[in-house]
């Protein structure tokens, strides 16, 4: 099913799109995060359920995406700061990331 929310839309999308189309295939992308705005209690709970789908879908991630995925996670602006967030992600995925048989987890 075509969704053209999902679409992406600028260079760097697109060759994010690119890195994951195409396995194997090594590409730093630099994208800039920029800000999010949380708008209510129904915005907080779509993040919730997004990062919680990207825990669970880790492995099957490309390495260079999860590098890129942790890299941008510390230096999102206009979410609450956190102390040792880097490594309270690494930790919430090692206990929750769904291993595949033959995939390190990182």
């Amino acid at each position: 099913m075509h969704d053209p929310f999902l679409e992406l839309d600028t260079a760097e999308s697109v060759e994010l799109q690119s890195l994951l189309n195409s396995p194997g295939q090594v590409a730093m992308v630099d994208l800039d995060i920029g800000q999010i705005n949380i708008k209510d209690g129904s915005d907080e709970t779509a993040l919730q359920y997004l990062g919680a789908a990207v825990v669970l879908t880790w492995q099957r991630l490309p390495p260079e995406v999860r590098e890129i995925l942790l890299s941008r996670s510390t230096s999102i602006k206009g979410l609450p700061a956190a102390n040792e967030l880097e490594a309270k992600i690494k930790s919430l995925i090692r206990g929750h990331a769904k291993p595949i048989a033959g995939m390190e987890q990182r």
